[in-house]
């Protein structure tokens, strides 16, 4: 009794952190629009790791298939409804499944942190700097150590 009014000061009710996130979570996607959409797929993917216990339903209904032939009609495939979740139901079947999902979206990850590093190479420099290797054998010095113009020579990649 006594908790339970400790409890109700600080949580007015169950779920409300949870309702408070999903409203700041929307807030924040309608105002910044596409500068949120990482964040927004960062939350996403912790909600999945999170609910990987859970499962949907998946199935796929297959129609019929019949041909008339001369007044005939024979069926080539019946109707069936083929559920996913039945393949589930052994552990080691769900376990493959969910090691799948991480897989997927790890490689997701990193095609997102690939991009943002291009795109931050290129729009704050640096995306030559790879593609120059100066090898110090190649370039003339003179006898005071300082290199002049017509003795410089450029690096054998870009010959």
């Amino acid at each position: 009794m006594l908790v339970d009014a400790i409890k109700s000061i600080f949580i007015p009710h169950d779920g409300f952190f949870q309702e408070w996130l999903d409203d700041l979570n929307s807030y924040f996607g309608e105002t910044f629009g596409i500068l949120y959409y990482p964040f927004e797929l960062l939350i996403d993917f912790l909600n999945r790791i999170g609910g990987l216990n859970e499962t949907g339903t998946a199935i796929i209904h297959i129609p019929e298939f019949s041909l008339n032939l001369m007044g005939y009609t024979a069926k080539v495939i019946p109707a069936y409804d083929f559920d996913f979740n039945s393949i589930l139901v052994n552990d080691t079947y769900k376990n493959i499944h969910n090691v799948y999902l991480i897989v997927v979206d790890v490689i997701l990850w990193l095609g997102l942190l690939s991009l943002v590093r291009k795109l931050f190479r290129s729009i704050f420099g640096g995306v030559r700097d790879d593609d120059i290797k100066l090898d110090i054998d190649d370039i003339n010095t003179s006898d005071s150590g300082t290199m002049s113009a017509s003795t410089y020579k450029p690096p054998k990649h870009m010959k």
